[in-house]
């Protein structure tokens, strides 16, 4: 909640939360335990539930307000190695979706960007699987039959 206080502002006429929480994993799917899985859809996804229950009151009392969500082109399109990524990113655009809907009669608009490649520290703490697997099967799978 911190990133998303920073720029919440109660005081303005027009609150506009904008929360960056985003993991990442790189590998095939099979490799990738249920923890870590969890680890990111609690990061991309509950994050995004949390900070909505955070703005919401306040937005409704005052019939005004703007959410943007962060989601990715990975929430629209499917990449080999970004599987649980992705699937996390398609959880982003489907809760907006949802949410816009749920509130669009109480005067809060609901949106989501969907950057490509983006200059950020994603893969600095990108997550990988545990034991290894992932570097064997990424090459079985990046070998072409010729």
């Amino acid at each position: 909640m911190g990133a998303l206080l920073s720029c919440w502002q109660p005081d303005r006429s027009t609150q506009i939360p904008w929360g960056r929480y985003t993991a990442g994993s790189f590998a095939t799917l099979p490799t990738f335990t249920a923890d870590q899985a969890t680890v990111l859809f609690n990061t991309n996804v509950i994050g995004i539930l949390r900070t909505s229950r955070a703005v919401l009151p306040s937005m409704r009392e005052k019939h005004d307000g703007l959410i943007i969500n962060v989601g990715s082109i990975l929430g629209r399109v499917t990449f080999p190695f970004f599987g649980i990524y992705g699937a996390s990113k398609f959880a982003v655009e489907a809760l907006t979706d949802s949410l816009r809907y749920e509130v669009s009669q109480l005067g809060v608009d609901v949106t989501v960007v969907q950057p490509s490649a983006d200059p950020t520290n994603l893969f600095a703490n990108v997550q990988l699987p545990p034991d290894g697997a992932s570097a064997m099967l990424t090459e079985k799978w990046a070998k072409s039959p010729e």
